[in-house]
């Protein structure tokens, strides 16, 4: 599976799209790099639901609901979401949470207006600008 940047080709031409209509049937994968471009994993949960930094990827796809986009766990009513205190987990849709992409390859909730961010150590991703901040990439699946 190649990467796909959101700077190149009609994957990230639809990424820019507002909505995303074009990609809600498709599925893709979050790639993690390190602000200095080097690749730390793929976005994945472990067993309560939590967003973790993973050499395993985590298959998501596109749900549009009233204009919005949200990242669902196919075959799930499980969204991605931020909590009250930045963890990235995910939630059933009452708890769900929209996403949009930065110019700079940057994941922001538009729950918390944070971007994608680790603290070194753990596995943990969280919504929050006080830690190191991701760069994105999205895998087409």
């Amino acid at each position: 599976m190649d990467a796909i940047s959101p700077a190149e080709g009609t994957f990230a031409q639809a990424l820019a799209t507002r909505p995303q209509s074009a990609l809600m049937t498709g599925q893709f994968r979050i790639k993690l790099y390190y602000p200095s471009g080097t690749f730390k994993g793929y976005l994945n949960r472990n067993g309560d639901n939590w967003a973790i930094i993973s050499q395993d990827p985590l298959t998501l796809e596109f749900y549009e609901w009233n204009g919005v986009t949200y990242y669902k766990i196919p075959g799930e009513a499980r969204y991605l979401s931020v909590s009250n205190n930045g963890y990235g987990g995910f939630y059933s849709w009452s708890g769900a949470s929209s996403f949009r992409l930065t110019d700079d390859k940057e994941l922001v909730s538009n729950y918390n207006e944070k971007r994608a961010s680790f603290r070194n150590g753990e596995p943990w991703v969280f919504y929050w600008d006080e830690y190191n901040i991701f760069k994105v990439e999205f895998e087409k699946v």
